[in-house]
Parts: structure tokens; sequence; C-alpha cells
């Protein structure tokens, strides 16, 4: 029977050193652009990973091509990146399959992206916020849009209602979302969905073995949709879920 394990990646297989605590033996996870270690690993974790790794390890995750390229993991099969908007093979070209699923929302949701960009950078410049918003592109495709809290004091949070608007804007089209997390927001279309990605790729090595073994790891409320396709559920001690869904 195989085995093949859908995890997310930060705040999961590693975190920032502020996360950690000061007993952990600590290993690089994550460089910046700059070649800085930004995250880390810790003893248990490290366990885990070669715990999971005796099956077929695929990440799901909100980084990009490059950003996963930063991490200090191998993986060696398929990869889900920009929050489930791109399927890419072991070869890191794009899968045929998903391009072809998602090519026609591309189109509609392209310029609409590039919209809610403009319409968020104008309340950054009204208002003089510390934020950055910009479409993400991977592969020449428009995948998300990213507004960050440029400083290390506020969290995304600290500017919602400002964002407002924009925010009931997203959440009224139907299966558009916005996704939150610490200084980050996420404005996802239809095709940036982990959920969405996984259930593709499951559907393909159950065409291979209608017996393969299912597991999904992740830490916040927005990996529960793809963890709950698998067959077991693997969630770190302290995390988003822990707190708020369990």
């Amino acid at each position: 029977m195989s085995l093949v394990v859908f995890t997310d990646i930060d705040d999961t297989l590693m975190q920032t050193e502020r996360k950690c605590s000061v007993s952990d033996k600590l290993h690089p996870g994550a460089v910046d652009r700059d070649g800085q270690v930004i995250s880390f690993y810790t003893e248990k974790q490290h366990r885990l990973i070669n715990l999971l790794g005796d099956g077929k390890l695929i990440p799901v995750t909100g980084r990009n091509n490059a950003a996963l390229c930063r991490t200090r993991f191998s993986f060696n099969h398929e990869i889900v990146i920009n929050h489930g908007a791109l399927v890419l093979n072991h070869d890191r070209t794009i899968d045929n399959g998903w391009l072809q699923i998602i090519e026609l929302m591309l189109v509609q949701w392209q310029e609409l992206l590039a919209e809610w960009t403009r319409q968020v950078q104008a309340i950054i410049d009204q208002q003089q916020l510390p934020l950055r918003a910009k479409v993400i592109t991977d592969f020449d495709i428009s995948c998300y849009v990213s507004i960050k809290v440029d400083n290390h004091v506020n969290k995304i949070e600290d500017f919602y209602s400002l964002l407002e608007p924009i925010i009931n804007e997203v959440n009224g089209l139907e299966e558009a979302r916005v996704h939150i997390n610490g200084r980050n927001m996420a404005l996802l279309p239809p095709y940036a969905s982990k959920a969405k990605a996984v259930n593709y790729l499951k559907q393909k090595y159950q065409m291979l073995d209608e017996h393969t073994l299912f597991v999904g790891a992740g830490d916040s409320l927005s990996d529960i949709e793809f963890m709950k396709a698998c067959d077991y559920l693997v969630v770190p001690q302290n995390c988003q879920i822990t707190e708020q869904a369990l």
C-alpha cells in the first residue's frame, strides 16, 4: 500500500526562531533572498519529517516556487504552491492536467486580481499605511493578491477595518476567499485552493493504487479543507487549528 503525505510547510514543518522554545535544538529550515536563515525546524520536527518521508512527501504551501526552493527540504514528487493555484510535477514544470482545469478561470480572474491590487494600493496611499500589495505571479500565471505588513510591529488585523471594503468584495464572490495569517493577507481566486489541488493529486494516486493511504498535515484553519480529503490528519500541538477549531 502506498503512502502519500500532503503537508503544509510554514508553522508545520518549520517556523521562525521567535516561535521556538529556548530549549529546542534548531536546524536551519529556510533562508531569505540574501541567504540569511529565517526559519528553523526543531529536533521533533526533524523526526516527523523523517517519519513522513517514508511516503511520498508533497508540500501544500502558500510559498511560490522561488520561496520553496529557499527551504532546506528536498521534495521529489509533485508540489502544490501559491495557496494551491499551481501544481508542479517532480521536475518543477506545471502539471498539464491542472493547467487545463484552471486556464479558463485565469482569463476571467487576471484583471480582477489587478483591480483588487489597485483598490488596496489606493487605500494604502490615502491612509499612509505600512503595507505592500501586489499580484503574485509564478510561471507567468497570476496566482493571488498579496498584502503584507511592511514592519515588524503591526499585524495585518490592525488594518482590517480600513481594508474591510475590499475584504467584503472578495468574500462576496463565489469561491473567492481571504486568507489572513500574521503579517500577511492573501486575496485568493477560486483556483487558488489547496483543497482542490490536493483532491486533483489524490485522484491521480488513487488511479495508480486504490488502497493508497493519504495523510494531511497543517497548522492553520485554511489547511483544514485539504487535510479533510486525507485519511489521517497531523496537527502541531500549538497552532491556529488547536486554538480555534478543536
